[in-house]
């Protein structure tokens, strides 16, 4: 049954603003439990245990637990940035909201928040393509070796940048 105005729905921006941003706030616990792990834990490597005369090497320096918690919050981040463009154009376009143009009544030289709405598309846009997965990238080093490289401080310096 429609109501009054003809819509028969809202759009999906505004039905499943509560599934998108619980599984973006799931992905930040998870992201924040992921961080507080490592900081809590011995990255020395090797590890020396001088009671015993042992130590062990072992690849506890490695980020990968952090970049790909990085990964997935830059996911959600991104989600989360594409929601608030298609509620800022929902609320600021008459023909979805009801009301004035950009929130200004009459035209001329009050623009209203026309800037918000132009921008806001662009720093959805930029906020996505950071979520692009880096834990996955590999550098190749000298003949017969290969170095696995988590890139987690340029994950970590993107995801906080989006």
């Amino acid at each position: 049954m429609a109501d009054p105005s003809g819509k028969v729905q809202d759009g999906y921006s505004m039905r499943c603003t509560p599934q998108i941003f619980g599984a973006s706030i799931d992905a930040f616990h998870f992201a924040r439990k992921q961080i507080e792990t490592e900081l809590n834990s011995a990255i020395d490597n090797p590890l020396f245990f001088p009671e015993g005369s042992q130590y062990f090497a072992a690849g506890n320096f490695h980020g990968q637990p952090v970049a790909m918690a990085m990964d997935f919050l830059a996911i959600a981040t991104a989600e989360c940035a594409s929601l608030a463009e298609r509620h800022t154009n929902r609320m600021l376009n008459p023909a979805l909201s009801g009301l004035p143009d950009f929130l200004v009544e009459g035209k001329g030289l009050n623009s209203g928040l026309m800037v918000a709405q132009y921008t806001r598309p662009r720093s959805a846009a930029r906020t996505g393509s950071t979520a692009t997965p880096r834990w996955w990238t590999t550098s190749v080093s000298p003949p017969t070796r290969r170095t696995t490289s988590t890139w987690a401080p340029w994950r970590c310096a993107s995801t906080r940048r989006s």
